[in-house]
């Protein structure tokens, strides 16, 4: 019995050596908490809808998605900033990004990620002066930090969602799009809270295909947006072609769309809205 007791007593000796830190004379201890951070927004949850679009392929590199990382871990405990990083690039090829954190006290901490941020903006700023910005990714969990080292995971989940602006059968001289989207929000935190009330303006080459990063629509009212096509004339002799209000509904990784289709037989332009899984029309505009 005795002679048990003491194979115990060795056994948990190891353990407690084999988990534990161990200085060697003046070293200091380093113990590393390490937290794997993924995305988890790789494509849009309605991108099956559209199939004008590919779905994105969920192996690329996690660079693919965010181009940088920032990140704030806060003590709970005592409501202090513990580290705040700088804005970071993402180089590697992995599908994943890792975090080495090491010598934090032992406590209750809160970690919040941004991913994609634009310089000299500041983290959650999803529009600002009228422009479009980045795919912003956020993330954010809490962490039980102890003495020995561990493992953490974090999912980054996409701020925005995207409209697309279809384009079918245009004219050749339309070679310019503008629009002025108005009552998107303007900022998220890391918790996906949304703030503010804000506008973007776009003056961009016209593609059969446009893209445009938005944030979504507050919680009353819907996205007004206008569109115009230009000519490179349409400063002078020919008017642009320009689209009556159109209410949309942008909403947090989904595909919104406008399409805007003309008919050359009788010059006519139809202008519909993709929403609850169907096509609307909602605009015919006869301009001959």
């Amino acid at each position: 019995m005795a002679k048990n007791i003491l194979y115990i007593t060795y056994f948990l000796m190891l353990s407690t050596l084999s988990s534990s830190c161990i200085k060697d004379g003046d070293e200091e201890c380093v113990v590393s908490h390490t937290v794997n951070i993924k995305i988890k927004d790789k494509n849009y949850f309605n991108v099956s809808s559209f199939p004008e679009v590919a779905p994105v392929d969920e192996q690329l590199p996690f660079r693919c998605f965010s181009s940088n990382i920032y990140y704030l871990l806060r003590n709970t405990d005592t409501g202090q900033t513990t580290y705040e990083s700088t804005i970071m690039e993402i180089t590697d090829n992995n599908i994943s990004h890792s975090l080495q954190l090491t010598n934090i006290p032992k406590g209750n901490y809160e970690l919040s990620v941004w991913g994609n941020l634009t310089t000299g903006v500041s983290p959650g700023t999803l529009h600002a002066d009228g422009k479009e910005y980045t795919d912003l990714f956020v993330a954010n969990s809490s962490l039980k930090i102890g003495l020995c080292p561990s493992s953490h995971t974090l999912s980054m989940e996409r701020t925005k969602g995207k409209l697309f602006i279809l384009c079918t059968n245009f004219p050749e001289n339309y070679t310019r799009l503008q629009a002025n989207i108005k009552h998107i929000n303007q900022t998220s935190d890391e918790h996906l809270v949304y703030k503010g009330d804000t506008e973007v303006t776009i003056d961009q080459p016209l593609k059969n295909i446009n893209e445009i990063l938005l944030a979504p629509t507050p919680t009353e009212g819907s996205t007004l947006i206008y569109i115009s096509f230009h000519t490179p004339e349409s400063r002078s002799a020919v008017l642009p072609l320009i689209i009556p209000e159109t209410k949309i509904t942008m909403s947090r990784n989904k595909l919104t769309a406008i399409r805007v289709d003309y008919n050359n037989l009788n010059q006519t332009w139809d202008i519909s809205v993709y929403a609850d899984g169907r096509w609307t029309l909602i605009h015919h505009l006869d301009i001959s």
